[in-house]
């Protein structure tokens, strides 16, 4: 993929169709699957986690993305994983598939504390 004003490199993305609609109405259900959903993802990627502490040059010029359309998901992904910091970019972007569009972006803290960009273009609304 080549991207405008970009380094060469690779784009790994992931996705997860969880949403808050499938649990209308089911309060304490809805937040024990929002927990599982939250440690399955981080099961999911926990090589990627284990391969960038040991081998970081193994993703030199790679973004590891995971794509989320639930608000709830991102948020608690983000807790769940507070104070990890990694060696290279991974980050999660939050879509609206309903308006076509990427909401926000945010990438875990790295290591080096190189801040990671991203690809998408926001305004002050979150649209690109």
């Amino acid at each position: 993929m080549r991207v405008a004003d970009c380094e060469l490199g690779f784009w790994n993305f992931s996705n997860y169709l969880f949403s808050a609609e499938d649990f209308s109405g089911r309060k304490e259900i809805y937040q024990r699957e929002l927990r599982h959903e939250t440690f399955s993802m981080i099961h999911t990627i926990k090589d990627l986690f284990l391969r960038d502490a040991w081998e970081p040059e193994a993703f030199l010029n790679t973004q590891y993305s995971i794509v989320l359309i639930c608000r709830d998901l991102y948020d608690s992904f983000f807790r769940t994983v507070e104070g990890i910091t990694v060696n290279n970019s991974l980050s999660l972007i939050l879509i609206d598939p309903d308006k076509q569009k990427v909401v926000e972006e945010r990438f875990l803290p790295r290591r080096d504390e190189k801040k990671d960009k991203s690809l998408f273009k926001f305004t002050d609304r979150g649209d690109l």
